[in-house]
C-alpha cells in the first residue's frame, strides 16, 4: 500500500512538473538567430544585426530565444564556418541541434552607400522557408532601426507594428563619456566631436582623420577608444582606423564592475623573453573606477614582437586586494574583474 501511494505521489509530481513546464512555454516557440553574413561590409555588421534581433525577441517575451553561445557550439560541432553563408539545409540541421522550432538566417549587403539586410525564417520541422524579407537604408545610423523593421516584417500582423517593436522601440539615450583617438601614449580627446555626431541616439561613422579634424600621429595606424552610456548602462568599444564605429552595439563590452580605488601597479605587453612596459598607457585610460584594456599593437602604440602572438599582463590594486589579469593579443578586458587571480597581501601592501 505504501509503495502504491509512493508511486502515485511520484506520478503526480511528474505530471505537475510537465504541466508547469507547459504553462511556462505555452504558446511560445523556440527561435534561433544565426549571425548574418556580411557581404561587401565588415563582418561585425552581420553579427550586430543578429544580436539586435535576439535582444528584441528576448525583450518581447513572445519566444524562447536560443543563446548565441549555443548556436556557436552547434556550428563548431557541425564544422560550419560562421563567416560563410549557411544554406537552408544546414540552417535546419543547426536549428534541430539547438532545439529551435524556427531559425532565422540572412545577410547584410553593402552596394555603394546602401545597406540591405536580407533574411528568411525556416521551419525546422518542415524544412521550408516560411518567410523571406529584406530592408534597405542608405546610412549605417539606421542599422538598429532597420533590424527592428525587419523583425516587424517577419513577425508583425497585417502590417501592424508588432509588440516586438512596441516593447523596445523607444530610442535609447546615448551619451559619450570619453573618447580618445590615436595610438599608445599619443592620444587626442575627441569626446565632444563624437558627441556632436550622434543622430537619433546612434552613431555610425568610419574612423578616419577627417572625422576628428586632424591626424594625431602621421604615418601610424590609429584607433578610437570610446566609453559611452545608454539607458542600459555603460559600455566600452575600440575600433581601428578605417573601421566602422557603431554605437550603441550589442557587441560592445559592458562595464559591470568598478573600484573606489583602482591602481595599476605594473603592466607589460609581449612574451616571456621580450616585453614592453605599458603601465602608464593603461593608467591614462582609467575612468570612473575602471579601465578597458584592448590588447593590441595600436592600443599600446607599438609591436614588440612582429608576427608573434603576445600577452598583456596587468597587476593592479583595489580596496579589496591585489590582483593579476592576463589577456592574449586581441582580447578585451575590463578591470577590475572578479575572475582575476588574487595575489596574497593586504590592500595597502606592495606587490
Amino acid at each position: 500500500m505504501i509503495k502504491r501511494l509512493s508511486l502515485l505521489c511520484s506520478l503526480m509530481l511528474i505530471s505537475l512538473s510537465f504541466a508547469a513546464a507547459f504553462a511556462d512555454g505555452a504558446g511560445r516557440q523556440t527561435i534561433a538567430v544565426i549571425d548574418f553574413e556580411s557581404i561587401g561590409s565588415e563582418e561585425h555588421l552581420g553579427k550586430a544585426v543578429a544580436e539586435i534581433m535576439r535582444t528584441e525577441l528576448i525583450g518581447a517575451n513572445r519566444y524562447r530565444v536560443v543563446e548565441r553561445a549555443q548556436i556557436s557550439k552547434a556550428l563548431s560541432e557541425q564544422k560550419l564556418q560562421t563567416s560563410g553563408l549557411i544554406d537552408d539545409r544546414s540552417a535546419v540541421e543547426i536549428g534541430k541541434l539547438v532545439g529551435a522550432d524556427l531559425i532565422v538566417i540572412g545577410s547584410v549587403v553593402k552596394i555603394g552607400n546602401a545597406y540591405t539586410i536580407n533574411s528568411r525564417m525556416m521551419d525546422t520541422k518542415t524544412g521550408e522557408a516560411t518567410l523571406g524579407k529584406n530592408v534597405t537604408g542608405n546610412d549605417l545610423n539606421l542599422l538598429t532601426s532597420l533590424s527592428r523593421n525587419l523583425l516587424d516584417d517577419l513577425f508583425g500582423n497585417d502590417g501592424q507594428k508588432s509588440s516586438l517593436s512596441k516593447t523596445r522601440l523607444a530610442q535609447r539615450s546615448l551619451r559619450i563619456i570619453k573618447a580618445f583617438y590615436g595610438t599608445g601614449e599619443t592620444q587626442m580627446d575627441v569626446t565632444e566631436v563624437l558627441q556632436n555626431k550622434i543622430t537619433n541616439s546612434q552613431i555610425a561613422i568610419a574612423v578616419t582623420n577627417d572625422q576628428f579634424g586632424r591626424d594625431p600621429l602621421v604615418g601610424s595606424v590609429k584607433g578610437i577608444d570610446v566609453r559611452y552610456e545608454t539607458d542600459e548602462g555603460q559600455f566600452q568599444v575600440f575600433a581601428y582606423e578605417r573601421q566602422n564605429l557603431i554605437l550603441p552595439s550589442p557587441l560592445n563590452v559592458r562595464i559591470t564592475a568598478k573600484s573606489r580605488k583602482l591602481e595599476i601597479l605594473k603592466a607589460t605587453y609581449g612574451n616571456e623573453s621580450t616585453q614592453i612596459d605599458v603601465t602608464d598607457i593603461i593608467r591614462n585610460h582609467i575612468l570612473d573606477g575602471s579601465v578597458a584594456i584592448f590588447a593590441n599593437n595600436v592600443f599600446f602604440g607599438r609591436d614588440p614582437l612582429v608576427n608573434i602572438r603576445k600577452t598583456c599582463t596587468v597587476r593592479y590594486r583595489t580596496e579589496v586586494g591585489i590582483f593579476e589579469a592576463s589577456l592574449d593579443e586581441e582580447q578585451t578586458r575590463i578591470i577590475p574583474d572578479a575572475r582575476d587571480r588574487k595575489i596574497q597581501g593586504s590592500p595597502t601592501g606592495h606587490p
